[in-house]
């Protein structure tokens, strides 16, 4: 329920980030009619006031001056008010405004007081017939320059500010929006990935709590080493003469399930680091054995295959010995029982086993769940 109100306040919030300037265009600007009344007042300074009053509402974004101001006077001097007394109430304004079609009327009285011209304006919504704004000034207008000033103030006053402070909120608005949206979409991309890094950590954890649990099965103590799994002690490599096959072999077994260590195998433990690889006279023995009679030492016995046998064996650290020697000599104790005299060098082997296969891993973490 929490995740799909996050979803749905984002999704509200880009909307209306999408749709405020598309709004903003498509709406129609209000119609507005203006009208300037005021005793004594001559008609050329009304006309400048009115006029000011329509360029204003012309330049604004949200209103648009009617086209039919002309009838719209017509109508207002028509009214029985403006007939006994040169004024119309707000309510026969707004009343005259709705069959016009204009939303709203920009009235403005002018008044002369102490050789300076007063004007009082209003901003009336003829749907309510309340007024929604209203804006006075007051100044000289002994020129032409000085009543334009004073109309453009009453012009500025009353539409073109209110429009740039409507504006700059509708900005503030939208900024404050973005910010609120920025901020909800890092909250929930921050939340999402702690919480893609909790499980992450918690499957790490829970895979190397199963590898624990079948390596300490293993009944040994081994490592992983890339792929394998090695047992952590060294075996001391011991040799015997296959008589059958005429030839020396290694007399280690390693357990069920485990191997006798290869070349690949003897080289990782070796790069590894775990043992010393300076250690005179110790010896790595690669499975299988590939021992063969030394025939030049001279005492070789061809008949009986019985004399020096060598094998390929390397140091610790991995450097080739082609020709080791393992024995002095074979030597036979009864007609077919060849004894293998083994020198004092020693030679050394590891078990080890494939890594567990991941469907060995996950079935343990099934059962640990």
């Amino acid at each position: 329920m929490v995740a799909m109100t996050k979803y749905i306040y984002i999704v509200l919030s880009i909307l209306f980030l999408l749709r405020f300037d598309a709004v903003a265009q498509e709406l129609p600007k209000k119609k507005v009619a203006v009208y300037i009344s005021g005793d004594n007042t001559d008609a050329s300074i009304k006309k400048v006031f009115g006029s000011k009053l329509v360029g204003a509402i012309a330049r604004s974004e949200g209103y648009a001056a009617v086209e039919r101001t002309a009838e719209f006077l017509s109508a207002l001097t028509a009214e029985s008010d403006y007939q006994t007394s040169g004024e119309v109430r707000d309510s026969q304004i707004a009343h005259l405004g709705q069959k016009f079609g204009v939303k709203y009327v920009v009235a403005a009285d002018i008044a002369e007081v102490f050789d300076e011209y007063f004007i009082s304006s209003r901003l009336i919504n003829v749907e309510t017939g309340l007024v929604e704004r209203s804006f006075d000034a007051n100044g000289a207008a002994e020129s032409m320059q000085q009543l334009v000033a004073l109309a453009e103030k009453i012009a500025d006053g009353m539409i073109i500010k209110p429009e740039q402070e409507k504006i700059r909120k509708e900005q503030e608005a939208k900024q404050q929006a973005e910010l609120l949206a920025r901020q909800e979409q890092e909250r929930i991309n921050a939340e999402r990935i702690e919480n893609e890094r909790r499980q992450q950590e918690a499957r790490r954890q829970l895979r190397a709590t199963a590898i624990s649990n079948l390596f300490q099965r293993l009944g040994y103590n081994c490592y992983q080493l890339g792929n394998y799994i090695v047992m952590n002690d060294l075996i001391n490599v011991t040799f015997d003469f296959d008589s059958f096959n005429q030839t020396v072999v290694i007399t280690n077994q390693a357990p069920s399930g485990w191997q006798l260590a290869n070349e690949e195998i003897l080289r990782l433990v070796s790069q590894s680091g775990r043992y010393n690889r300076n250690v005179p006279g110790a010896y790595w023995v690669a499975f299988p054995v590939k021992a063969k009679p030394d025939m030049s030492s001279g005492k070789f016995n061809s008949k009986k295959m019985l004399g020096v046998w060598t094998i390929p064996v390397y140091t610790l650290d991995m450097y080739y010995r082609p020709k080791k020697s393992i024995g002095e000599t074979i030597k036979q104790k009864g007609a077919e029982a060849p004894y293998l005299k083994k020198n004092l060098d020693s030679y050394f082997t590891v078990y080890y086993r494939p890594m567990f296969t991941e469907a060995e891993i996950q079935a343990e973490i099934d059962r640990i769940k």
